[in-house]
């Protein structure tokens, strides 16, 4: 996941070193000898460890920018008390015409943005955060699972989210274009209170 270290860890050298010194003469002495000697054994093994911390770009606006380039969506309660979603910022058109995985991503996003709704035991407290949530999708568009990689603060609204994303599931296949074993998808989900 981005983000998250690995370590890569292995046995790379083992040394074995026996050493032996005498007093000329009188080391090859049978049992006297043994006064004259002197040994010394050392073993040695060295070991390398790598670390890796990945930042993952999603898209080619992301590597442009260096941040990025997905969806939110807004989930907002006016002061009429009815919850609203709304899309606050888009994926460029062409980028998600020309990658099949941000035109499926795209879709998968706009079906969670039209579903998604404001918890109802919330509406009066007016709590705002951002949960961004990490859905891993097979081809036959099941969802494996989900994470919640950024929590809002509330375990209410992350577990209101997770628990919509899961509803919806299972999402449409992947279009043929697509040959991956599975997508990692993340969903930012943007709870405002507007007065």
């Amino acid at each position: 996941m981005d983000g998250q270290t690995v370590f890569l860890a292995g046995l790379i050298k083992h040394k074995q070193t026996d050493e032996r010194d005498s007093v000329a003469g009188f080391g090859s002495i049978p049992i006297l000898g043994a006064i004259f000697r002197h040994k010394d054994f050392q073993q040695r093994d060295t070991e390398v460890v790598i670390t890796l911390t990945p930042t993952i770009l999603r898209n080619a606006l992301a590597a442009q920018s260096g941040t990025e380039a997905s969806s939110q969506a807004s989930v907002s309660i006016p002061s009429s008390g009815a919850a609203q979603v709304s899309p606050s910022t888009e994926i460029m058109p062409s980028l998600a015409a020309e990658d099949p995985v941000n035109k499926y991503s795209t879709m998968i996003q706009s079906i969670i943005y039209s579903n998604i709704k404001y918890p109802a035991e919330l509406k009066s407290q007016a709590i705002e955060g951002t949960v961004k949530l990490s859905l891993h999708l097979l081809p036959t568009g099941e969802l494996l699972g989900t994470v919640v990689m950024q929590s809002c603060g509330n375990a209410l609204l992350d577990e209101s989210a997770e628990k919509s994303v899961k509803r919806l599931s299972p999402f449409p296949a992947f279009p043929p274009e697509i040959k991956l074993k599975e997508l990692w998808l993340d969903i930012p989900i943007v709870y405002r209170a507007d007065k």
